[in-house]
């Protein structure tokens, strides 16, 4: 008797109308989860990030995704665009993914500070070299 393959989770849980993400994809997700976090954070000042639960998991989830995305990006890809910092992106959102009942929002909020921007900019220039379409649209799967 065969085995059957092992799940790390349910399979209803994964939409079987959408293929596998791209790198073009991933960086369009990576646009997606900036645009979210900025929504959140930008209008927002570390006072209100600390008051308020939602707007805590909203910026947790959309560094959450930041990380994932950067992680599933091809090695050649990386190796093509130095200037992002894909393994510091992974391991924040490995970070939040896996230490989220110690997640330090102060510094989450420097990071947004001092870090986003660049990495806005950085994946705008790439995404139009890649031909990624440009939306505004806060949709993953669009």
């Amino acid at each position: 008797m065969k085995s059957q393959p092992v799940r790390d989770y349910p399979s209803e849980w994964v939409r079987a109308d959408v293929s596998e993400p791209t790198d073009a994809d991933r960086i369009r997700h990576m646009q997606v989860a900036l645009r979210r976090l900025n929504q959140v954070v930008a209008p927002a000042s570390l006072a209100d990030l600390l008051a308020s639960e939602d707007k805590q998991a909203a910026a947790c989830r959309s560094f959450s995704v930041l990380g994932t995305a950067a992680r599933a990006v091809s090695a050649k890809m990386k190796r093509a665009n130095p200037q992002i910092a894909w393994r510091r992106w992974s391991f924040y959102g490995n970070l939040l993914l896996r230490r989220y009942d110690r997640v330090n929002y102060p510094l989450m909020w420097q990071k947004y500070q001092s870090e986003v921007p660049a990495l806005r900019a950085a994946l705008a220039k790439l995404s139009q070299a890649l031909g990624v379409p440009q939306s505004k649209s806060l949709d993953y799967s669009v």
